[in-house]
């Protein structure tokens, strides 16, 4: 049940609330007093795209709060509790819409997101506005509207998902064809390429010592000086450093036998000559491999180029050419296997296609029984709506059959599409001795609207939703009809939360509560306000509507013996002799 919303800087709205009770809330005020700004609102706070131009003028943001009591035990109230949210102060769903479009939605006070929000509050209310009315007049929404009166909706999404599943394996299958007609070509560039590879025999981390010797090659003549000149000083030419440091040694070995003290520096000479010995072999056997040979240079720099034009093609490093090659195989092997991928991708489509039909069937199935039945309950609400004569069928015919011969979502004479095999429309006659025709070719906005309230009420019945919200119900119709709608609402609202959205006294009369929304200038900007009228204002509420703006005497006496005579549930929400409550900023 929705308890309290409150609105801020939104549309005409500077700062309104307003609670409702159980039963049945009316809510009127002149045209432009900014009735449906309410069902704007619950529609945003539901999960509704919201936009800047929504709001108020001359404010950053406009804030919208409403105050939910899901049931206990209802769905909403899982889905909430899953959700680990406390539900002793209800449910408060809070939504700022900015200027810079950055909105914000929080749920009991925590931050959340418009998907989550909408998914935690499906089937907390439902919404009749005059999009109902013109959904009503197309025939791609009766299909939907009969699934949800049968229950159908978890079977109509498992169709949506094989049709899902056909679709990919059918892709997959034309995919394999058509480059099927291509694998051998494919195959020949393969092998192509683990040739070229193979010849080459690549060694990991090749290219790399192969630059290091380039570069030896290139400069091997300076490196031969360097490395001769350096073996001569440490060792081979008369007074290099081995000669001078075994001199120091032998020197120092005797003079140690006199001073002890000697024997660290005597320790430090021998060192160094053995270091100075030993890197003057190393020198000597360093140019004993230099290769001299321009040969052997031309011979580096012919394997480079062929590693660096190997690298173009599959690196860029040697290392991914040796990963390219070995994925070569899986390669062919998929070429070669190609007309096994082909027969494997028409097998798990004939499973899928197979899947789907079975499904859609099924759901042919439960669509007809649930067809029946809706045909059943309409009619019988519209006799409740002073449309005794009226007939009402849903006609299901085959989905149009796929333009494609090879397609897979052929069935019979017909197609499958992600909604199921067939289409469904709305026919109706209103009155006896007249054929059905479509219903958006026969029914007058009376007649419209007296079939969505219908409609509207067997589903609040199925889907659970506590919640009712008719934005111009009364759209078309008048005199008796307004009575008899009332009281269809009234009755309504013995089981569930309505609020309605009228013109019409005869229907406000039927009303536990009663909401009026004026519109008024003050200081040089346009408010609209919301009254929650005791006993005496809904009597001038409803002189008002009945006289057209002037009230007189003859009207209040007029109202007041509506009033008497409506009420439909008998609650009161405000009693006779209490002051109405207005709220506005």
């Amino acid at each position: 049940m929705l308890e309290e919303i409150t609105i801020r800087n939104f549309a005409v709205m500077d700062d309104a609330s307003v609670e409702f009770g159980p039963g049945m809330t009316a809510v009127t005020g002149e045209t432009g007093a900014g009735k449906s700004i309410l069902v704007n609102a619950v529609g945003l706070l539901l999960g509704a795209r919201a936009t800047s131009r929504m709001i108020r003028q001359g404010a950053a943001a406009a804030e919208l709060t409403a105050r939910f009591r899901p049931p206990d035990g209802s769905e909403v109230a899982r889905r909430l509790s899953e959700a680990s949210h406390d539900l002793c102060d209800g449910l408060v769903i809070q939504r700022i819409i900015a200027a810079n479009d950055r909105h914000k939605v929080y749920v009991n006070g925590r931050p959340s997101t418009m998907g989550e929000v909408a998914a935690i509050t499906e089937g907390l209310a439902g919404i009749s506005g005059q999009h109902a009315h013109q959904a009503l007049l197309k025939p791609e929404s009766h299909l939907a509207i009969l699934d949800d009166f049968g229950g159908l909706v978890g079977l109509r999404e498992k169709v949506r998902a094989a049709h899902r599943k056909v679709s990919r394996a059918w892709e997959d299958l034309k995919a394999l064809k058509e480059s099927e007609q291509s694998a051998r070509e494919q195959k020949e560039l393969y092998a192509f390429q683990a040739g070229e590879i193979d010849r080459a025999r690549i060694s990991p981390g090749e290219d790399e010592a192969l630059e290091t010797e380039r570069a030896r090659l290139k400069n091997a003549e300076a490196l031969y000086r360097a490395a001769h000149e350096s073996e001569q000083a440490l060792y081979s030419a008369p007074g290099s450093a081995a000669e001078l440091l075994g001199g120091a040694a032998k020197a120092l070995s005797a003079a140690r036998q006199t001073d002890p003290g000697l024997a660290p520096a005597h320790q430090g000479v021998d060192q160094a000559l053995i270091l100075v010995q030993e890197a003057a072999g190393q020198l000597r056997d360093y140019l004993a491999g230099l290769d001299m040979d321009e040969g052997r240079l031309d011979e580096v720099e012919d394997r480079l180029h062929l590693l660096s034009g190997l690298k173009r093609k599959y690196g860029p490093s040697l290392a991914d050419v040796l990963e390219y090659r070995k994925n070569l195989e899986d390669r062919l092997s998929g070429a070669r296997n190609r007309k096994e991928a082909v027969a494997e991708a028409e097998k798990a489509l004939a499973e899928a296609r197979d899947a789907l039909a079975s499904l859609c069937k099924k759901l042919s199935a439960a669509r007809k029984k649930a067809a029946a039945d809706l045909e059943a309950r309409v009619e019988a609400e519209l006799k409740q709506l002073a449309m005794a004569g009226a007939s009402f069928s849903v006609r299901l015919a085959p989905a149009p059959a796929p333009a494609d011969p090879e397609s897979p979502f052929a069935l019979g004479e017909g197609g499958m599409e992600p909604t199921g095999a067939e289409r469904a429309a709305f026919f109706i006659a209103p009155n006896v001795g007249e054929g059905q025709k479509p219903l958006r070719e026969i029914a007058s906005g009376g007649e419209l609207s007296r079939v969505v309230l219908a409609l509207k009420v067997i589903l609040a019945e199925k889907d659970g939703v506590r919640t009712v919200i008719f934005d111009e119900v009364d759209a078309g119709i008048g005199g008796a009809a307004a009575d008899v709608v009332g009281e269809k609402l009234a009755r309504l609202a013995a089981t569930h939360q309505v609020i309605c959205i009228t013109h019409l006294p005869q229907i406000a009369r039927f009303a536990d509560a009663h909401v009026r929304v004026e519109k008024a200038v003050e200081d040089g900007r346009t408010r609209s306000r919301l009254t929650t009228l005791d006993h005496g204002g809904r009597v001038e509420e409803l002189a008002r509507m009945l006289a057209g703006g002037r009230v007189t005497e003859t009207s209040r006496k007029h109202a007041a013996e509506l009033l008497a005579t409506g009420t439909g549930s008998g609650r009161t929400a405000t009693p006779p002799g209490k002051t109405g409550k207005t709220v506005v900023a």
